[in-house]
């Protein structure tokens, strides 16, 4: 009886090792997601807002050399 009480709480031990594991080694995968997630959002604002159709920068040289000229 003592040794297959030894060997539950091993076993045990070894489950919440393992599952203790798995937590720190997806936390941090979630960690560099979320990093990743928020480089791509902000890629795109950036892009979406230098391609906005309300200033694009030919417009802005058009304006530009039409006001030189008068």
């Amino acid at each position: 009886k003592e040794i297959e009480s030894k060997a539950h709480s091993d076993a045990e031990r070894t489950r919440r090792e393992a599952d203790n594991y798995v937590i720190d080694t997806l936390s941090r995968i979630e960690y560099e997601l979320v990093n990743l997630l928020n480089q791509a959002r902000n890629g795109i604002v950036a892009l979406q807002s230098y391609n906005s159709p309300e200033d694009p920068p030919e417009t802005k040289k058009t304006e530009d050399s039409t006001l030189e000229k008068k």
